[in-house]
């Protein structure tokens, strides 16, 4: 039995390898390899000759030999002897055909009792199965741990792009219907501006016509008049002479009858530089001059789901009920602030905030790699440079100073460049702090506001803007 199962071993064993076969492929002098076994022997010689016997093999790979494949697999235990294939099968010992029980340490190799017993493992090193596979699973348990770990996080992951995803179907149906309102609102003004500028053509156009109507009126008339008299003159003139003379005096009234003289009047026509002159800019400008700017936009994406970002992304409150938001990398998590939605890099730049009544709010800039998910603190080394207001206690830094009076409107200079921070009370610009940073990276307006007996949120202050045509 056992010299059978040894002969059986030997022929389906690959002479590369020294394996049981793995998907076998037989060369035309008979002999056969694992396929993988032969490609890397093949790929490091370029005869593709026979590694048993060196004839010279053909230059395709030989397909798959499927009854050797078959009985390697059955062997192996990698199938079933019905054929159904990836069943486990119960692992014995190919001479005895029993459970094994010991692990040869010297042989790398799985054996039983009566393997134990025979001359072939006299001298090895045996350890029993089970503290072998003991170990290995405390092992296989503990590498188990990082794996279920990054498994975890992967999950998180999942349904935060999840979440995002809907999110941003959400968003999209808003703006597209925030943009449809905006330029329809556009729209009008320019249908209305249209209009407008269209009534006072017809207005100027019809008022010179009538003024030009009654002028042609006039000088018809006085064109009569004097065809009139012309025409009686010449009469006049060929009388015998005897009536000539005695006509003579009213003949020369007649001829000496001055009249208004003609004349055209200037501004008659319609005033075409003034209607299409600079049109696009005038209604441009007009359309900016009835308009609010606003230096600074919040980044609802960068909004604690404490927090509402009003339509407009310019006012900012705290709510009671958390909104369900996804958590993004942009977005704080663990405390309630967001950020204006452009960063700067350079250049001086000004905002106001309205603060208004409210008892706790904090404001200044941030450095983009601000940690937004974990704890931190409002202080420069933590990338954040801000002044805080508690009711009538305002924090600088981690440091306390004292205001004569509570601020309701925020000035905020940037000179990034310069690295120079300030802050004022807008309402008198009474200065409040002065930060001197050397700033390394982009920074972003901060914005932070906590409950109090208010209802209103901070909102930026609107600048007026106007357009100025420069050579």
């Amino acid at each position: 039995m056992a010299g059978d199962s040894e002969v059986l071993e030997y022929f389906l064993s690959c002479q590369i390898c020294s394996s049981t076969f793995t998907d076998p492929v037989s060369l035309e002098c008979n002999h056969s390899f694992c396929k993988m076994c032969l490609c890397a022997f093949w790929d490091q010689d370029d005869n593709r000759r026979c590694p048993v016997c060196e004839r010279s093999a053909s230059s395709d790979m030989p397909q798959v030999n499927l009854t050797l494949k078959g009985l390697a697999d059955v062997f192996a235990g990698r199938i079933q002897e019905n054929g159904n294939a990836e069943t486990k099968q119960e692992v014995l010992c190919r001479v005895h055909m029993v459970k094994p029980t010991w692990f040869c340490i010297s042989e790398d190799k799985l054996v039983c009792e009566g393997c134990e017993s025979i001359t072939a493992h006299a001298g090895h090193k045996l350890k029993l199965l089970q503290e072998i596979v003991e170990d290995l699973k405390q092992t296989i348990t503990l590498d188990l741990i990082p794996l279920k770990k990054q498994a975890q996080e992967s999950k998180d992951v999942e349904d935060t792009y999840v979440h995002m995803e809907k999110h941003l179907t959400t968003q999209r149906a808003r703006v597209e219907k925030k943009i449809k309102e905006e330029f329809e609102q556009l729209h009008q003004f320019l249908r209305e501006e249209e209009e407008a500028r269209l009534t006072a053509v017809r207005e100027e156009a019809e008022r010179k016509m009538m003024i030009i109507e009654r002028e042609l009126k006039i000088i018809r008339g006085q064109i009569h008049a004097q065809t009139k008299a012309i025409c009686r003159v010449e009469v006049d003139l060929k009388q015998d002479n005897a009536s000539f003379y005695q006509d003579y005096s009213r003949t020369k009234a007649r001829v000496q009858c001055k009249l208004q003289d003609p004349y055209v009047f200037s501004g008659a026509m319609l005033d075409v530089a003034e209607h299409l002159g600079n049109l696009k800019f005038n209604v441009g400008k007009k359309i900016v001059e009835t308009m609010d700017y606003y230096p600074v936009i919040l980044d609802p994406n960068t909004a604690d789901g404490w927090l509402s970002v009003s339509e407009d992304m310019t006012t900012v409150t705290e709510i009671r009920t958390k909104q369900d938001v996804p958590d993004n990398p942009e977005r704080f998590t663990k405390y309630i602030y967001v950020l204006g939605s452009e960063g700067y890099d350079s250049g001086e730049h000004c905002w106001e905030v309205q603060v208004g009544d409210r008892d706790r709010w904090s404001l200044g800039v941030a450095n983009e790699s601000i940690e937004r998910k974990e704890e931190t603190f409002l202080e420069p080394k933590f990338g954040f440079w801000t002044i805080w207001m508690d009711e009538f206690k305002c924090t600088v830094g981690g440091i306390h100073i004292e205001l004569e009076k509570r601020p309701e409107r925020i000035r905020i200079q940037l000179d990034y460049g310069k690295g120079l921070l300030s802050f004022y009370d807008a309402d008198d610009m009474t200065h409040i702090h002065t930060y001197k940073p050397t700033f390394t990276e982009k920074i972003y307006p901060f914005f932070s506001t906590e409950t109090d007996e208010s209802t209103t949120g901070i909102q930026i202050s609107p600048f007026k803007m106007s357009l100025i045509a420069t050579p």
